[in-house]
């Protein structure tokens, strides 16, 4: 799934997971999610309005990691899409995801 950085200003403060994405891989049951961060592993609580109006994921440690990788400049002026893939029914791996370029190539022609 496709998720982003949310932030708050210039501080990164954690993963925003957006509406159909909670309801499709996230029971109303589960109280926190395990995710792999390159070689770390950590657990982060889900709040109550995580399956309201709040669908973001937010923890210090996941801040952290996510502002040391973030590419220098991408996220200043944008937000920068992430994926979070299922590895097991209450773990996900998070990874920087595949930018598209959406401008088709210019060809210049010899006149």
């Amino acid at each position: 799934m496709v998720v982003q950085i949310q932030r708050n200003g210039r501080s990164v403060t954690g993963l925003h997971i957006g509406s159909r994405n909670v309801r499709r891989y996230f029971p109303k049951i589960q109280q926190s999610v395990d995710l792999e961060l390159g070689h770390l592993l950590i657990r982060c609580k889900l709040q109550p309005d995580f399956w309201l109006n709040e669908p973001q994921i937010s923890d210090p440690r996941l801040s952290a990691w996510l502002e040391a990788k973030e590419p220098e400049g991408k996220t200043r002026c944008g937000r920068l899409q992430m994926s979070l893939v299922p590895v097991n029914g209450k773990s996900f791996r998070l990874d920087f995801a595949e930018m598209q370029a959406s401008v088709e190539p210019i060809t210049l022609h010899a006149a």
